[in-house]
């Protein structure tokens, strides 16, 4: 297998490979460790040992860690020795340099995120007799089953997943990750805003929140039958303490400020979305926040978001954990997304309560509606055969400005998607798994930028889309780049933009069958900085939602803001910085402006004409997203 090819060659990365693999996948039960229960005890207790063990054997520092770890795999629940390994390995500083590798989700714990491989056939398929399935969340498996993004729950966990962390220089003393309870809002929003393009484009409502507490589940998945409803988990919450936390929340939210023992209403929630997201996430204590004095928060604030996953996960007494209770399978489960509705509706009524941004910062440059274009890759004819990265840019970008009027005149008005199949053996099967995965035919962006001043501007580029029926709700955007440019004085600039270098996907992007099955295949990709090698980001094949058949309908927005006051003093980031952001432990968020801007706010007369229509630095384009089932093919004419 070409995963033990590429990683077995350095004898720390097969053990630490093989530590991964082990146990990893027995199922949880109730009794074991559960990743939102005690999480933040026993695997910051374990790191902890770790760090102290390596730190005391600094010539040998990585591998007594392992030694270490392969023996605790044997005693220990595995998923907690997972973790700390896994966090051991991404931020102690000599496993850092060694670049150990984590093994490829669908390689580690095959039985736990295997796709069903049921033979539905793709959607929409809604009111079709003989081809809607029992239950028609199914329509979506292929989607939320994807190893894939599966991986990128899990390792974006694993990099945010708490606010504070452990020092590995100093471990009695604990560094803060910059705007986690912001970041934990951005990604859960990004996420479900994808899901719910999905659910259109196969013909499914949008989402329900999960927000009767009492009311039975009507969908089911895997040993979760339909029809539960949440229940009291003895020994930890109830379903009253749900319901409570949610309504100190609202009453939060209502009130404008947190409630604290002294009843002092100094502390707003308005600029505050950080704090906020941090009391929705995982409660307010003293493990969370340094910016405040502890004793003043008492228990009023307690993990409400991780609560309600604990309490999916034990929903039948007595059995298994369902998906929910794992980061790396929660997000296969429609629950997830039910339950992610409701926790965005508490932030939607927050932000619903602030003003729609000013925009008096925005730079002085030009964009157009007519000054947005999008290529093909197959259809620009200088960049085939090429297979180095920068070599297909330097072309792409030669191409386009030598087509300057083809391109704005005929550039294409609907991208493509299609389901392909990919074929895995895993150990121990005596057929291959069959995984069908959604795939984006790849185009290019042109960009076509004035800039009337006598001087060069840094310019944040931030592109958006969004389904046209959900256009005049600011939480349904889905962010698909953010890169930043110069551009020269007194100057009309083409940029030409490569639709894998998103910033909202793992770079480099997997994209062959081998590398979506093996994450470690661009290891060899000599155009790679390793050094800003990161995985936390959405996967490539999913960087647009599916679509259907007709084309559905979406809006492009492109969004030029001041890149001088947007940038962070960060000199280190990963490619993919909009899931990944910095990547040292104490860094700054790469982008200054709250996340998910200019949609971060409600829009003006709840209306995106109003709001933009009269912007000289805001382009908004129509475009549709066709699904091609296989005897579909668009027959564009080509651009010479």
């Amino acid at each position: 297998m070409n995963f033990r090819k590429l990683y077995d060659t350095n004898p720390l990365q097969k053990q630490f490979s093989d530590i991964l693999f082990d146990r990893a996948d027995e199922p949880a039960t109730v009794p074991s460790w559960n990743i939102f229960i005690k999480k933040e005890v026993l695997t910051e207790d374990l790191l902890r040992s770790y760090y102290k063990l390596a730190n005391a054997n600094k010539n040998t520092s990585v591998k007594t860690v392992l030694d270490q770890a392969e023996k605790d795999v044997k005693t220990k629940d595995p998923r907690l020795v997972h973790q700390a390994l896994m966090g051991f390995a991404s931020t102690y500083p000599d496993a850092k340099k060694l670049r150990l590798r984590v093994p490829p989700l669908i390689l580690r714990a095959p039985k736990n995120i295997k796709p069903k491989q049921r033979p539905i056939l793709p959607g929409p398929m809604i009111g079709v007799p003989g081809k809607t399935p029992e239950n028609k969340e199914d329509l979506l498996e292929y989607w939320r089953e994807d190893p894939n993004l599966n991986e990128h729950h899990e390792k974006w966990n694993l990099v945010y997943g708490k606010n504070r962390v452990v020092d590995p220089n100093n471990v009695g003393e604990f560094l803060w990750k910059d705007r986690q309870g912001e970041f934990f809002m951005y990604a859960l929003r990004q996420n479900l805003a994808r899901y719910c393009a999905e659910r259109l484009s196969v013909g499914l409502p949008d989402v329900k929140p999960l927000d009767n507490y009492d009311k039975e589940i009507p969908e089911g998945y895997e040993s979760r039958p339909a029809g539960l409803k949440l229940r009291d988990v003895e020994g930890f919450f109830t379903v009253q303490n749900l319901a409570d936390a949610r309504d100190r929340l609202i009453k939060t939210i209502d009130q404008g400020y947190f409630d604290d023992l002294s009843n002092s209403k100094s502390i707003k929630t308005e600029g505050n979305i950080d704090l906020l997201g941090i009391a929705i996430e995982a409660g307010i204590t003293e493990s969370t926040y340094k910016n405040y004095d502890a004793a003043v928060w008492g228990t009023n604030y307690v993990p409400f978001h991780n609560i309600g996953h604990v309490q999916t996960a034990f929903i039948q007494e007595g059995k298994n954990l369902g998906v929910m209770g794992d980061n790396k399978t929660a997000s296969r489960d429609p629950i997830f997304y039910r339950w992610h509705r409701h926790v965005d509706d508490l932030f939607v009524r927050y932000q619903s309560k602030l003003p729609p941004n000013n925009y008096n910062d925005v730079p002085e440059v030009y964009i157009s509606n007519q000054d947005v274009a999008l290529v093909f890759k197959d259809e620009i004819e200088t960049i085939k055969e090429l297979t180095k990265r920068t070599d297909i840019e330097l072309k792409a970008q030669e191409w386009g400005e030598s087509h300057l009027d083809e391109i704005f005149n005929h550039n294409i008005s609907t991208l493509e998607t299609e389901l392909k199949t990919r074929s895995l053996q895993l150990e121990g099967d005596d057929h291959p798994t069959k995984i069908r995965y959604l795939f984006p035919r790849e185009w290019y962006y042109f960009f076509r930028v004035k800039n009337p001043n006598n001087k060069e501007v840094n310019i944040t580029f931030r592109v958006f889309i969004v389904p046209t029926q959900f256009e005049n709700q600011f939480n349904r955007y889905i962010e698909v780049d953010k890169f930043q440019r110069t551009l020269r004085a007194d100057s009309e600039t083409l940029i030409a933009r490569d639709c894998d270098r998103s910033s909202e996907v793992s770079q480099p992007p997997k994209k062959t069958p081998e590398e979506l099955n093996n994450n470690a295949a661009a290891i060899d990709d000599e155009d790679v900085d390793h050094s800003d090698y990161c995985e936390c980001g959405y996967p490539f094949n999913l960087v647009i939602p599916r679509g259907n058949r007709d084309g559905l309908k979406f809006k492009l927005v492109v969004f030029l803001s001041n890149g001088e006051l947007d940038k962070t003093d960060s000199v280190r980031k990963c490619e993919s910085l909009s899931f990944c952001g910095f990547q040292e432990l104490a860094g700054k968020y790469p982008d200054k402006k709250e996340m998910g801007y200019p949609f971060n706010r409600p829009l003006i007369n709840g209306d995106l004409k109003d709001t933009f229509g009269d912007m000289k630095n805001v382009a908004i384009k129509e475009f549709k997203i066709k699904f091609i089932d296989g005897s579909q093919k668009l027959n564009y004419s080509r651009i010479h």
